[in-house]
């Protein structure tokens, strides 16, 4: 027992005698005998490196982001930069005035920071100004009528138009007009979408030289006989000469020219009255669908529905062109100068060598696609699945109900985290949605989620092209961007339900196949002709950050961050496959 004590007290003694470097030797030695140490430390170093490799990427793109935050809320101190924020086409107009009368100035205005400091309006009407007019405020009183005005005017014209999805698929189902091809249904309504759209710079010169509300009152005249006529059509020459030209003309001239004056009333709350104005479409479209498709169930035909949409629309119509005004009237010059100088502005074809207006404009003319075959298919879709008309009715006005929600929520949301970055993830999100989704729906359950999410996101490049154009093309050439991509955009329209009516093959047990896979394969064309925009914004905001670095640098020689700021760009803006990709996905607000 005593020599037992004293071997284990002497080897107790040994162990405590170890310091610490020999533990680390014995700890290293032991490699050979557990291989998985290595590994374990291998792993733990590069989850190390990655990690503060993540890190500090993630430190620079929130530098980045700081960045673009401050400059936003720079230019938001005065009211011409808070409409360089959020620009719109009356907006640009005057600048594209300016800038002909002060070919000077122009020069030094290379950004919207120049702009805001050195463009200062006048009073388009000195005459009054002496005589004690006062001109409204922005943002309060009299803003807010003019924002309801307009969101009736948007519940008038495009609400009631994306209702007609009921109406075709009502003539479809019943050999309406001489048993004729379901395509010749889906052409009156294109007819509609694509002089809504083509006409939009002849109705903006029209409100120019004849006035505001001559050429509102002109329009709302021509819609409400387009629906009257429409009414009694007997034959597919009378429908897409009512219901297609008619329409179409009177919607261009009634909400054109009624929504230029928008952005005059609104400054600090524009983003916000432009979200309540867009939601007018998605609940228009809800109201006319539901309301039509009971009268249809009542009367037995179109007639009557129609008929009604057309007295309410034109009440609608008559009093907004009586309620909406200019916050300052204009002096209108009637002269065939002032009319070439202005289609000089609205027509200018130095923007048409400008690729990134090629790139958009075919970005939302094929991306729209998507919108317009749902909304005019999805009522005759339910009907093929085994579905009531009633049902598919429902369906639409759920569709168009969204809309109302979703296009506010997408404005704001691509305010906040960068118009073209939620444009190109919608275009992914919207193309699994036809192409998975749609395709597989085969009961009422799954298209009644389809109609809600859809109609909540289906309306992205709508709502985004609005702030994406304006932001990528000069603000001289906007007016004229604006004009020529109507008419590209009107010339989609024009086709899309057309063919997507023509792809349907009732022998099959999907007829609408051919059709859906139509609209998500142009999605994805689409999303390829926003991409190289991206980049190309990225590029330039880099471009700049890196002159305005290089700079300060001569004035502050010593700040780190400085140096840290300038090796970033100029690694961005390296060439070559690259650099081109680092930019392309360098997850900064674009």
């Amino acid at each position: 027992m005593s020599s037992k004590a004293s071997s284990q007290r002497s080897s107790e003694s040994s162990v405590n005698s170890l310091d610490s470097n020999d533990l680390t030797k014995v700890y290293d030695g032991l490699d050979s005998t557990f291989p998985y140490k290595t590994k374990l430390t291998k792993i733990h170093t590069l989850t190390a490196t990655l990690s503060n490799t993540l890190k500090q990427f993630a430190d620079q793109v929130k530098d980045d982001n700081l960045q673009s935050e401050a400059t936003l809320m720079e230019l938001k101190r005065n009211e011409i930069g808070r409409m360089l924020t959020n620009l719109e086409l009356g907006d640009t107009i005057r600048i594209s005035t300016y800038f002909d009368e002060n070919q000077t100035e122009r020069e030094k205005m290379t950004d919207l920071q120049s702009l805001s400091q050195n463009i200062h309006f006048e009073r388009e009407t000195p005459e009054e100004e002496s005589n004690g007019c006062d001109i409204p405020p922005q943002d309060v009183g009299y803003a807010w009528i003019i924002c309801a005005a307009e969101t009736l005017m948007m519940i008038s014209t495009w609400g009631a138009t994306t209702s007609f999805g009921i109406y075709i698929s009502y003539w479809m189902n019943n050999n309406y007009f001489d048993s004729a091809p379901a395509v010749n249904y889906a052409l009156s309504t294109s007819i509609i979408l694509f002089l809504a759209q083509a006409m939009a710079p002849l109705a903006i010169l029209c409100g120019n030289v004849i006035g505001l509300r001559p050429t509102m009152i002109f329009g709302s005249i021509i819609h409400f006989t387009g629906f009257l006529l429409c009414s009694f059509s007997k034959k597919l020459w009378q429908l897409y000469l009512t219901q297609g030209v008619l329409i179409g003309f009177g919607f261009s001239f009634m909400f054109n020219p009624g929504m230029l004056v928008f952005a005059g009333w609104f400054s600090k709350r524009r983003a916000f009255a432009s979200g309540i104005c867009i939601a007018g479409a998605g609940a228009g479209g809800m109201v006319f669908t539901l309301a039509g498709q009971k009268m249809i169930e009542r009367t037995g035909n179109t007639s009557w529905p129609i008929r009604m949409i057309g007295i309410i629309v034109f009440t609608i119509n008559f009093s907004v062109s009586f309620v909406i005004r200019e916050r300052i009237p204009k002096v209108r010059e009637r002269t065939w100068e002032s009319v070439k100088k202005q289609c000089a502005i609205i027509f200018n074809f130095e923007v048409l060598k400008f690729w990134p207006f090629w790139s958009i404009s075919l970005w939302i003319g094929t991306g729209i696609i998507s919108f317009i075959v749902i909304t005019y298919s999805l009522a005759s879709f339910a009907t093929f699945i085994g579905l009531s008309t009633t049902t598919g009715a429902h369906l639409t006005a759920v569709f168009n109900g969204c809309q109302a929600i979703g296009r506010p929520i997408l404005g704001l949301t691509g305010d906040k985290f960068g118009r073209i970055n939620l444009a190109l993830c919608l275009n992914i999100f919207v193309t699994i949605l036809i192409l998975a989704f749609w395709i597989n729906c085969t009961d009422f359950i799954s298209l009644l989620l389809f109609a809600i999410v859809s109609g909540l996101v289906t309306g992205w490049c709508q709502v985004l092209n609005q702030a994406i154009l304006p932001d990528s093309i000069p603000i001289n050439l906007f007016p004229s961007a604006w004009s020529f991509q109507n008419i590209i955009l009107g010339s989609f329209c024009r086709f899309s339900e057309v063919v997507a009516l023509k792809l349907r093959q009732k022998n099959m047990s999907k007829p609408f196949l051919h059709a859906q896979l139509f609209a998500g394969i142009l999605v994805i064309g689409s999303f390829f002709f926003l991409v190289p925009v991206r980049e190309w914004k990225v590029r330039g905001l880099i471009r700049s950050r890196l002159d305005q670095t290089e700079k300060e640098l001569k004035v502050e020689d010593k700040l780190e961050l400085l140096y840290k700021r300038r090796d970033r760009y100029n690694n961005l803006l390296s060439t070559g496959f690259k650099g081109y990709m680092s930019r392309l996905l360098y997850p900064i607000k674009a």
